[in-house]
């Protein structure tokens, strides 16, 4: 009886550890690829205004902004003004490549409202400034590359 037992322990061991296993996998995938993940939960619209925040199935939310301005002298103004208040600026390019349309673009932190570091890709495309931000530089970046609206079409 007792062999019984320990064969019925050793089924159950393994069916627990193939459970955690499969887990840990599924969990990695999300975690790893996480463009494939990005959903819209909020939309916001005003005058000239209009963003998105989106997030993973980890609940992690990556937000996006365009602000469009009467002239190009507002939005270049409006444009300086954002890189101004940045906490570092890691990249900054004119005419980036994969956006012949945008003037300029830089790639830094910020500090946002409730003190939290931000990292975030501003763009100028003549009188429209764009901005995505997101909790880590991976996600700001997967983020632009699959899922960014701002400047595709």
């Amino acid at each position: 009886m007792s062999q019984r037992n320990s064969k019925l322990k050793r089924k159950l061991m393994t069916a627990l550890g193939s459970m955690v296993v499969v887990l840990g996998i599924a969990l990695f995938v999300l975690w790893y690829f996480p463009a494939l993940t990005f959903r819209p939960v909020v939309f916001s619209d005003g005058p000239g205004n209009f963003g998105t925040v989106w997030e993973t199935l980890l609940f992690i939310r990556v937000g996006e902004n365009i602000q469009i301005f009467r002239s190009e002298e507002d939005a270049r103004h409006n444009f300086d003004d954002r890189i101004a208040q940045a906490e570092t600026i890691m990249q900054r390019a004119t005419h980036p490549a994969g956006f012949p349309n945008v003037d300029e673009q830089v790639l830094g932190t910020f500090i946002d409202s409730l003190h939290e570091r931000r990292y975030s890709i501003v763009r100028l495309e003549r009188k429209k400034v764009y901005q995505t931000y997101a909790p880590s530089l991976r996600y700001a970046l997967v983020f632009d590359k699959c899922c960014s609206d701002g400047y595709r079409h």
